[in-house]
């Protein structure tokens, strides 16, 4: 038997009890007099701007989500991309590596244009150096930094700025992509 749709301004969400007097979700949890936190505990359903009905863990319909979602990206700022640079594509949750595959050889694989891909380029993330400040709860009061430890730390760091990134994160900056070069 499939679940039920209850929405908040369903009667079957909550009820208000007299003893204790407030409002008790379908659950039986009570939440005094706020009907609104008691409404929204006993629904499955919310109901989208557009009228649709939604499961209560989405605000709008997955139509409204993706216009919503396009909007966003087109209001975004635009920055001249590389071409080497890693790829983010917002809309289907995934990298594209220059090195390993062309965009636009992509986009034909897969029937689409680049901006259908909503793309997002990438900002490389390196190892984090290790600050002194690290270890000083370890410390006794008053005490100073072991010498062999402060050079432990430099030499760490060292080696940390000569590596390359350890991964890739999606800016806030959607590409211009340069056209299609015709062979």
């Amino acid at each position: 038997m499939d679940n039920p749709i209850i929405l908040q301004s369903s009667d079957e969400a909550a009820t208000r009890r007299a003893i204790p007097e407030g409002w008790v979700s379908r659950h039986g949890r009570y939440y005094g007099d706020d009907e609104k936190l008691a409404r929204w505990d006993g629904s499955t359903h919310n109901v989208c701007a557009c009228g649709n009905v939604v499961e209560k863990m989405y605000t709008a319909c997955a139509e409204c989500r993706a216009i919503l979602q396009k909007e966003r990206y087109d209001n975004r700022q635009e920055k001249e991309w590389n071409g080497t640079d890693v790829l983010y594509s917002d809309a289907f949750d995934f990298y594209l590596y220059p090195e390993e595959e062309d965009l636009y050889e992509h986009c034909e694989e897969h029937d689409c244009a680049p901006e259908d891909l909503q793309l997002l380029i990438c900002d490389k993330v390196f190892p984090r150096k290790l600050e002194e400040e690290y270890f000083y709860d370890d410390l006794p009061e008053e005490g100073d930094m072991p010498a062999e430890l402060l050079d432990a730390i430099s030499e760490f760091n060292e080696r940390v700025s000569k590596m390359p990134p350890m991964c890739w994160q999606p800016s806030k900056y959607k590409p211009i992509i340069p056209p299609k070069e015709e062979s």
